[in-house]
């Protein structure tokens, strides 16, 4: 803002450790997710739903890679973050996801998934939408689908 309300105007300076240019980027309510260009997925923050994807429920203070995608030769090319969960897709349009499923965030069984898990769907992900607790995927056949928590009428 211009401050006339005695907002402060913060700018801060963010400095990273990646040599490869980033592809996406996305916030949860604690956690950071990134996709480089290489197809590589590192995550970083609060971790205790397994919204990191480290197959644990530890905090990364700094960018941590997701070796899951690495180990499977999955490359990786939009991430999305809602509040404790992360949600993939790779270059072939398969989306996985992993964190929180309480309100079947990562339209998967079981209340945390520690490891990323795909979600099968009969065509590509094209688009890819994350509120706090559900999320919406737009296939190339343009169908859409939504999951997760319908109290707020998504």
């Amino acid at each position: 803002g211009d401050n006339i309300f005695g907002e402060r105007i913060w700018k801060p300076k963010v400095e990273c450790c990646f040599n490869v240019p980033l592809r996406s980027l996305s916030t949860g309510l604690w956690h950071t997710a990134c996709v480089l260009n290489d197809g590589n997925v590192y995550t970083w923050g609060e971790g205790s739903y397994g919204e990191l994807g480290h197959l644990n429920t530890q905090k990364q203070d700094s960018p941590t890679k997701v070796e899951f995608f690495e180990d499977k030769q999955i490359q990786a090319k939009k991430i999305r973050c809602g509040d404790r969960f992360t949600l993939v897709v790779d270059d072939m349009g398969n989306l996985f996801s992993f964190g929180d499923n309480t309100h079947g965030e990562c339209a998967s069984e079981g209340g945390r998934i520690l490891e990323p898990a795909l979600i099968e769907f009969d065509y590509p992900v094209k688009k890819l939408f994350c509120g706090s607790t559900h999320a919406a995927a737009l296939l190339e056949n343009d169908e859409f689908y939504s999951w997760g928590d319908i109290a707020g009428g998504m």
